[in-house]
């Protein structure tokens, strides 16, 4: 968590839109696409629905599913963090724990917010999200 995959690695923070498919319509993907054309230093993508093991599952891809969900937040600590932002993030969970542990920064033992040029996080808003919306969550 030193901030070594800052600049090349980026995670996804995103609503499914379906329980089996997470982007129905190629939205997300659309999005993802147009902030890697401005962001050529990133060349590592990490999205839980491509990357993780979905759907029923082997007892080995479950066992893999499990270690990776004990883990998944590291994710959003160390790395760069898209969230794509519609009006249904703010209710869920997981975006919201996805979302907060974006705007951290790790220091010894502990976590603060991110300030300034620590800041990790880029907020896209889609389907009804809103600048508004999106100044809530950086509050």
């Amino acid at each position: 968590l030193a901030g070594v995959h800052v600049g090349s690695v980026l995670t996804v923070s995103h609503r499914w839109m379906h329980p089996v498919v997470a982007d129905i319509d190629g939205v997300q993907l659309k999005a993802i696409l147009e902030h890697l054309r401005k962001h050529p230093e990133i060349k590592l993508v990490w999205v839980d629905y491509s990357c993780m093991p979905q759907g029923h599952k082997s007892r080995l891809l479950q066992a893999d599913f499990v270690r990776m969900i004990k883990q998944v937040n590291l994710l959003y600590l160390g790395t760069s963090v898209l969230i794509l932002l519609d009006i249904s993030y703010p209710s869920r969970f997981w975006t919201q724990f996805e979302c907060w542990l974006s705007m951290q920064q790790t220091t010894t033992g502990q976590l603060r917010r991110a300030t300034g040029n620590e800041r990790r996080e880029a907020i896209v808003t889609i389907y009804q999200g809103t600048e508004t919306l999106a100044r809530m969550l950086e509050e």
